[in-house]
């Protein structure tokens, strides 16, 4: 005579176990993401496991919200099911807050879905001179962006003094500041 309601819950896929185990087959690291769009009134959060190039769901767990708890449920419930550890391991992920947290906190290498981060940065200032930085593939060509930005900064701070504050708050984004006309590396960590 009682009305219960699932709140949450978690589905390990049935080969989970078989390649998680897998002696020939090294997992280099998992990807973890939310959706809306999966089930309604839920949230799903699925963990995927990379290895070989590519990448298989190996389980989903599901909620009212996307939080450190529902994230925190998913990865104790995968590691009581099966036998895997996440700590030490490596996790690409947005850079949402509960995920950063849970990082943190389970002591997980944490790498950041580029996607995500330009996404996010489209909506700074200097979002184009922040992309070709990030995008480039060699030192040198890292080198010439710097050196080709800083002079366009150094013009436009020439020009109007005031932006250098606004510069400044854009590049933190990607661990820059603007500094005696030249853009230098601030955060290294960020910069990782």
């Amino acid at each position: 005579d009682k009305e219960y309601h699932i709140i949450s819950g978690t589905f390990i896929l049935p080969q989970a176990k078989s390649l998680l185990e897998n002696q020939n087959i090294i997992i280099d690291g998992f990807l973890l993401d939310t959706t809306w769009r999966i089930m309604p009134y839920y949230v799903t959060s699925i963990l995927t496991a990379c290895f070989m190039n590519t990448s298989l769901p190996i389980a989903y767990a599901f909620g009212h919200g996307e939080t450190k708890d529902l994230y925190s449920f998913l990865l104790k419930t995968v590691e009581s099911q099966i036998n895997v550890k996440f700590k030490g391991k490596v996790f690409e992920s947005d850079q949402g807050p509960s995920l950063k947290s849970l990082f943190k906190e389970w002591g997980i290498i944490h790498l950041c879905c580029i996607r995500h981060f330009f996404h996010n940065l489209k909506k700074f200032d200097y979002f184009y001179e922040m992309y070709y930085i990030i995008k480039s593939a060699t030192q040198i060509e890292l080198n010439n962006c710097i050196n080709e930005f800083s002079k366009q900064l150094s013009a436009i701070v020439a020009e109007k003094p005031t932006e250098l504050a606004n510069i400044n708050k854009s590049f933190k984004k990607i661990g820059f500041k603007f500094y005696n006309n030249k853009l230098e590396l601030s955060d290294q960590e960020k910069w990782n």
